[in-house]
């Protein structure tokens, strides 16, 4: 009996991660066309503004330009769609599958709490929208938080509304740029805040709980593609972090493409190691990378994903996990995602009580809060 459920749980996660992985990279590629005919309209037109493109040739160039991107945009609604209904069937079919041969829930706290996070966890890579979520203000509070704004000195006032800057690749068009969140702005629920141990925070307006990333960049981090660990150093300055490809499926794969009279095309394993540069002291606050983290390891776990998780669990990463989380309640969201406890390595240094005092991870000289 028990093979035959391992068997059945091992080939449902097969399936939803053949599924998932094709949809993702069918998604990512009218997001790419959206965003390249985007950007061509905006150069087509600068062209034409400062007379270096006849304007006949201009309403020509970009009724083809426009073409693209509106056939993008239809392919990319109607496959969204699709993916929302597919991994919503195949979702339930694993987790009811792991729910049934789970171990037993530890305390009353965790079957207050876990419906909510279970349900965030297994949905973490759909593209969830918050209807009352105000994603302006949102950016100008994070731009306002990492002193983005300063990026306009390198270049002049003219470059005002024009320039934004991404923590990974730097200076980039303002239209590429997006704050995205660390921990989704839907997980962010009085379950999630209980996790993290602060149940009155409002953790999808906190702008230390977002990075400033180009909008191809992002749903690498919402899919668990990539995630942000910190690098240990002696250095008594402020926290560094960098970039990490957990998922080596696509590693060869163009992420971003420029055709010009030098071609630029930067792939996924261009990311792996890339230290993140900020503009300012200011950080992330670490217990939304570490449960960011914490999310992809699970969401690898869920797919079958065992490279990846082998990787995650060896404590090279986070060496060992610090005090971010509680540790009962993300035992069992593990146990209910992927039939097991979390690797002790994982959480042997997360607390035990719902009160989140202030706290530190130490390594040597290197010091992270929380």
């Amino acid at each position: 009996m028990a093979d035959s459920s391992t068997s059945q749980m091992t080939a449902t996660s097969s399936v939803e991660s053949t599924v998932s992985e094709f949809l993702e990279s069918k998604v990512s590629e009218y997001e790419i066309e959206k965003w390249y005919t985007t950007c061509l309209a905006m150069v087509l037109e600068k062209m034409m503004h400062s007379g270096k493109l006849a304007t006949a040739d201009f309403l020509e160039e970009v009724h083809h330009v426009l073409k693209r991107y509106r056939t993008a945009s239809t392919n990319l609604k109607l496959l969204n769609d699709q993916r929302i209904l597919l991994q919503e069937n195949i979702s339930e079919e694993v987790n009811i599958s792991r729910m049934r041969f789970g171990g037993p829930v530890d305390s009353l706290a965790e079957q207050s709490y876990m419906s909510n996070i279970l349900l965030g966890v297994i949905n973490a890579t759909k593209r969830t929208k918050m209807k009352s979520f105000d994603q302006k203000t949102f950016n100008k509070s994070v731009t306002q938080h990492y002193n983005l704004q300063s990026i306009v000195g390198r270049y002049g006032p003219e470059t005002w509304g024009h320039l934004g800057f991404c923590h990974l690749w730097g200076d980039r068009n303002l239209c590429e740029i997006k704050a995205a969140h660390i921990v989704p702005k839907f997980l962010s629920a009085p379950a999630i805040s209980h996790l993290l141990g602060n149940i009155d925070a409002n953790d999808a307006k906190e702008p230390s709980n977002a990075l400033s990333l180009t909008q191809l960049l992002e749903p690498l981090l919402d899919r668990g593609i990539i995630a942000i660990v910190p690098v240990f150093s002696a250095s008594n300055g402020p926290s560094r972090w960098k970039c990490i490809v957990l998922q080596d499926t696509y590693r060869d794969a163009a992420i971003y493409v420029y055709r010009g009279e030098k071609d630029i095309v930067k792939r996924k394993r261009d990311l792996d190691e890339l230290e993140l540069d900020f503009l300012s002291a200011k950080r992330p606050r670490p217990r939304y990378l570490y449960l960011r983290f914490m999310l992809s390891y699970l969401n690898a776990k869920r797919l079958g994903l065992d490279d990846v998780a082998d990787r995650m669990e060896n404590g090279r990463f986070w060496a060992p996990g610090g005090r971010y989380l509680h540790k009962a309640i993300l035992n069992t969201i593990a146990r209910l995602v992927c039939g097991n406890k979390a690797p002790e390595e994982l959480t042997k240094n997360c607390f035990d009580t719902t009160h989140n005092e202030s706290m530190n991870f130490h390594d040597g000289q290197n010091k992270i809060g929380i």
